[in-house]
């Protein structure tokens, strides 16, 4: 999910998603690297979040772990 989208913002996206179920789960990989917007998708029930920036092993196992049933934060 990305928090900067031209329709409906990200975190908006990511709550209504969450709301319909435990499923899917919602992994946020955004150019946005602020504190605030990392907790309010956190906080609209996103499993994880991390950069768009971030080398590609650290994108696979960030989906292997939300997949997994877990939750990942790669701090910005």
């Amino acid at each position: 999910m990305d928090l900067r989208m031209p329709i409906l913002d990200g975190v908006t996206a990511t709550r209504r998603i969450s709301a319909a179920g435990p499923l899917p789960r919602v992994l946020v990989l955004t150019t946005s690297d602020t504190d605030e917007e990392a907790f309010a998708a956190l906080q609209a029930g996103a499993s994880g979040f991390l950069l768009k920036s971030a080398p590609p092993d650290d994108l696979l196992n960030a989906i292997r772990v939300v997949a997994g049933g877990d939750a990942v934060v790669v701090a910005p």
